[in-house]
């Protein structure tokens, strides 16, 4: 109980000071960039949001499915740690076709919670990169266009690969 409640302690005084790391750091690199390139920020702003969206949706359904794992590996272990005593009992009894088929059906469970653990996994990050794509056309897009356009401090075509690093 005490190891409990020393973790959440722990838990609790690293939290906040984290957050407002977090938070210190938003406003300072969302304010930087006001002050380099106000356009720019107008244009990828936007997509910031997207990223909360698809955190509050892939929320749930990656912890159900991490969830889901965990139940699934401990059933197929306590059957294991359950049988791994009694292995000569059911030799004797000529029971492994049964107990074989059922520790079967328990890995079968496992491998289906790990795969659907994983599909949600890749859906969350193919997500979370799709949003970051967009950012990056986006600079690239504003790039080539001032470029094209002849905009203030990028009049050739290297200013695209200036602006471009810059970014980054």
């Amino acid at each position: 109980m005490e190891q409990d409640v020393d973790q959440v302690a722990e838990l609790g005084s690293n939290l906040v000071p984290y957050a407002f790391q977090t938070i210190f750091n938003a406003i300072f690199v969302v304010g930087t960039m006001f002050v380099l390139d106000f356009k720019l920020t107008c244009i990828v702003l936007p997509l910031v949001p997207l990223f909360f969206l698809f955190r509050r949706y892939f929320d749930k359904r990656l912890r159900s499915a991490s969830e889901s794992t965990q139940r699934e590996s401990a059933r197929e272990s306590s059957f294991l740690q359950e049988h791994l005593m009694s292995v000569v009992q059911i030799q004797l009894l000529n029971q492994e076709t049964h107990q074989t088929q059922a520790f079967l059906e328990r890995a079968k469970a496992r491998v289906a919670a790990l795969n659907h653990r994983n599909v949600v996994e890749i859906l969350f990050r193919t997500s979370y990169m799709a949003v970051i794509t967009l950012g990056t056309i986006a600079i690239l897009g504003y790039g080539s266009y001032q470029v094209f356009v002849g905009g203030a401090k990028r009049r050739r075509a290297g200013g695209l690969l200036q602006l471009y690093g810059e970014t980054i």
